[in-house]
């Protein structure tokens, strides 16, 4: 019985973490340690919190946040095109081709279901699909095998699980939370909104999906986020159009 309550070993647990992908038996060191390999291996800047964790099938493991792919296109020069757009049966799949500056090329598909949505409802599904294209694509072709956080929503018995992360954070005190929004970025919002043709749900959803109670409150990288949703909206109405004529 002794030998059944003797904690695992270093080795143990990397074992379990590595071959098994389950990093809840690493210590929060040993989980800084991997996230600290992960980004020095893809060129990642760690303290922008790139990735974070996800309870998912009784595992803990991690997940890509928008940040992550952001970077990845930028480090390694990865550049996204949308190769077809289609709807079958209830699902609208965007199909997304990434292609690297030393040539090597590889597509991934983006699908959301669609099923009794219109209106704004249904543009933000749309977006959706060809912003989950975007990032899994990007992912693929630089070598992570994991999900992103545009997935994550859709897996009924995925659970966040952002305390594993804190627990081995180490900030400063004084350190300077992220940069506010500016009046320049909200301008250009209001006007992307504007071509975009979104009403007022598409405002209550951000402020859900963000926990604000104004657009003033809003961070610059989620402002970032929220102008690439209405341009790319702003791209399907526009390519619409072009197939109407």
């Amino acid at each position: 019985m002794s030998s059944e309550l003797t904690p695992a070993t270093p080795a143990e647990r990397w074992e379990t973490a590595i071959v098994d992908g389950n990093l809840e038996k690493l210590q929060p060191s040993e989980r800084l340690e991997l996230v600290r390999r992960i980004c020095a291996a893809t060129g990642l800047t760690m303290e922008t919190q790139p990735f974070q964790y996800l309870r998912l099938s009784g595992k803990l493991v991690l997940y890509a946040r928008r940040d992550a792919t952001d970077q990845l296109r930028r480090v390694h020069k990865v550049s996204i095109q949308i190769v077809s757009r289609e709807t079958v049966g209830d699902c609208y799949i965007v199909t997304a081709r990434a292609t690297t500056a030393d040539g090597r090329t590889d597509e991934s598909t983006g699908a959301v279901s669609i099923k009794g949505l219109t209106g704004d409802a249904l543009a933000n599904a749309t977006m959706k699909a060809e912003t989950k294209s975007k990032r899994r694509v990007t992912l693929s072709i630089c070598g992570l095998g994991m999900l992103d956080e545009s997935e994550v929503e859709t897996i009924h018995d995925a659970a966040p699980a952002p305390h594993a992360m804190q627990q081995i954070e180490a900030k400063p005190a004084t350190k300077a939370g992220p940069a506010k929004v500016t009046s320049e970025m909200l301008a250009q919002i209001k006007s992307a909104h504007a071509m975009a043709r979104m009403g007022d749900e598409y405002w209550a959803e951000v402020r859900q999906r963000y926990g604000v109670a104004s657009s003033k409150e809003l961070t610059q990288a989620q402002a970032s986020e929220i102008l690439d949703e209405l341009m790319e909206r702003v791209a399907i109405m526009a390519e619409g159009r072009k197939d109407g004529e």
